[in-house]
């Protein structure tokens, strides 16, 4: 737990106070992202929050008790005491952190759920990194149905989607290895919810200090040994100071290649006449309708790719997207130079382009 000279440690914790008259910025944002994603409507949903007793993890508990003591949804707390026992040199901060969000889920009356792992002496050694994300997930997911939650939020944010990109592309991906995480994930039984990764985590930070909320530093983010910790607190500020704004650059770029996903050439045309040609692709209302947010603008960069255009960006993306959220059965617009006809069935969009010779 923070220690009194820990600048992150803002008051004492029987003084925090949870609950507020007015959502905050950040909590607003929050809500806004629950309602885009459609966690916000039934009054009955039961999120399962997966809270380490981090920066993270608190501020997302404490944002999303903002919304349930409205009447929003309603919650349960889970925290997942996943290191080997019996003298490990990090037993006794996941302790403390355990002791902390158990006193957090008792002011906030929410109930709490200690999960721990348990492994032999001679196997703790050989425990990585991944077999630990696995054992998490999976005893979420337990306790998820164990407690009727349709929810697990957890709270990556937009510094860990970047840090685990970039160790995708150092391992080798492609396209697909870059969208790495997303808001939604489909479980068989649950969705996994991950409500921040638009929020960087210095944002998280003001809002934990605006609400004088304590947290537990990790002490293992300090060894830079795993590929992760060396990219957050080696490469990436090295970059910052060498490049200012270099890592938002990075970020954007990263986000937009996901996005966007991979290129297509372009599809053969209807020739109109000598001078040009005409290329349509079509997309159907319903089928539109059942994708989530990054698929809809996947889907759209698809099209801007089959009808030959190179010159896009995100922005027009994002452009066609909104004009196609209206509720209107039937109009068009233009964009790019690219006709969108949208009737009660289907979306159009064709361009026409000089015929090659």
């Amino acid at each position: 737990m923070n220690s009194p000279k820990d600048k992150s440690e803002v008051k004492p914790a029987d003084r925090v106070k949870y609950k507020s008259t007015k959502l905050q910025t950040f909590e607003f944002r929050l809500l806004q992202t629950l309602q885009r994603l459609g966690v916000i409507g039934d009054a009955n949903v039961r999120i399962l929050v997966a809270c380490s007793g981090g920066l993270d993890s608190v501020a997302l508990l404490t944002a999303l008790h903002q919304m349930a003591s409205r009447g929003a949804l309603q919650l349960e707390v889970a925290y997942t005491h996943h290191g080997p026992q019996s003298g490990h040199k990090h037993d006794s901060y996941r302790d403390r952190a355990a002791s902390q969000v158990r006193e957090m889920c008792a002011q906030m009356e929410v109930p709490f759920h200690l999960i721990k792992f348990t492994a032999t002496a001679a196997v703790k050694e050989l425990i990585s990194e991944a077999d630990m994300r696995l054992f998490r997930l999976g005893a979420l997911r337990a306790q998820a149905l164990e407690s009727n939650c349709s929810w697990i939020a957890l709270a990556h944010h937009a510094d860990d989607l970047l840090e685990t990109r970039l160790i995708r592309l150092i391992r080798g991906t492609g396209a697909q290895g870059i969208a790495a995480m997303r808001e939604v994930s489909e479980g068989r039984d649950f969705r996994l919810l991950r409500p921040l990764l638009s929020e960087r985590r210095a944002e998280l930070m003001l809002y934990a200090r605006a609400r004088g909320l304590r947290w537990c530093e990790d002490p293992s983010n300090k060894d830079d040994s795993p590929l992760r910790n060396w990219i957050r607190n080696q490469w990436l500020p090295e970059l910052e100071k060498k490049r200012p704004g270099g890592v938002t650059s990075l970020m954007r770029s990263l986000t937009n290649l996901a996005e966007l996903g991979p290129l297509p050439g372009p599809l053969p045309g209807l020739a109109l006449g000598s001078e040009q040609m005409m290329v349509e692709q079509i997309i159907l209302r319903e089928e539109y309708g059942l994708l989530g947010d990054m698929q809809r603008r996947q889907r759209i960069a698809g099209v801007f790719s089959a009808l030959g255009l190179r010159d896009f960006t995100s922005g027009h993306v994002l452009e066609v997207q909104k004009r196609l959220a209206s509720a209107r059965k039937s109009h068009r617009f233009d964009v790019l130079g690219v006709e969108w006809l949208i009737n009660a069935q289907q979306i159009s969009a064709t361009v026409r382009q000089r015929a090659s010779t």
